[in-house]
Formats: C-alpha cells, sequence, structure tokens
C-alpha cells in the first residue's frame, strides 16, 4: 500500500497544484480536534488528490517582472475565531501586464489578527503579499 505524508501533499499544492492550499489550511486547523467532519474532509481532499494527479503549470517567455495580484483576495471572517483569510497570485510578466503567466508563489494564509473591517483585512492581505516580494523575491529575481 502506497503512503503519502502530509510533507508530499503540502510541497504538492506549493510546488504544483495551488488549488489545494486553502483546503489543505482548513484540514491542518480543524485536525486538531479530530472530528468525523474533519475526517471525511480529509477523505474527500485525498480523493480529489486522486483523481486530479495532472496539475502542471505553465510559463511562457517574459521579460521577468515580478507580478503581484493587485487585487488580493481577502475572505473577512471566514475562518475560525472570526479571522480572515487572505491570497495572492505572485507571477513573472512582460511591462504591458498583458502576458499572463505561471505562479512563482501562492499565498493562502489565516490573517492572525481579528480584523475589524474587511477594508482592513484588505490591506493587510496587501501587506502580506508585499512582505512575501519585497526583499526575497525580488533579491532572486
Amino acid at each position: 500500500m502506497w503512503k503519502v505524508s502530509i510533507h508530499d501533499i503540502y510541497y504538492c499544492s506549493r510546488a504544483v497544484d495551488n488549488t489545494m492550499q486553502h483546503a489543505l489550511n482548513e484540514i491542518c486547523i480543524a485536525a486538531t480536534k479530530g472530528t468525523q467532519e474533519t475526517q471525511d474532509a480529509l477523505e474527500y481532499f485525498i480523493n480529489f488528490c486522486a483523481i486530479h494527479p495532472e496539475a502542471e503549470i505553465i510559463y511562457r517567455a517574459s521579460e521577468m517582472i515580478l507580478t503581484i495580484n493587485s487585487d488580493s483576495d481577502v475572505a473577512y471572517q471566514a475562518a475560525p475565531k472570526s479571522r480572515s483569510r487572505a491570497s495572492g497570485y505572485h507571477c513573472l510578466g512582460n511591462l504591458d501586464g498583458e502576458l499572463f503567466n505561471g505562479a512563482i508563489f501562492i499565498l493562502a494564509k489565516i490573517i492572525k489578527s481579528v480584523m475589524q473591517s474587511a477594508a482592513e483585512a484588505k490591506c493587510r492581505g496587501l501587506n502580506m503579499d508585499a512582505k512575501e516580494a519585497v526583499p526575497p523575491m525580488r533579491i532572486t529575481l
């Protein structure tokens, strides 16, 4: 029987199939409770991974301009304990912004602080995106 560790799934979600990241975050948070609902969610997630094994990222030749989705997605109070969820898409593109390239980084995190409004959560999400890009990615590029 083939065994899969959480590290294997986490690597796959970070390196290849970024559609898994929010679901994986939710399952890891719920795992501390160990309910039947968590078990069902984990089984559903594992089945999703088994059914969709051919995920791929497509990179096209570009001018290698670091582009961060300026409209980072934030889900206000969508996580447990009134926390918000932030996500962002970082890719390399052209100066005109016309080229849509594969992601080099996907932000998928829960904002630890409780935000007072959706606007405050949005600002925090943008801040989290900027912290990931400057300086680590800019220096690497």
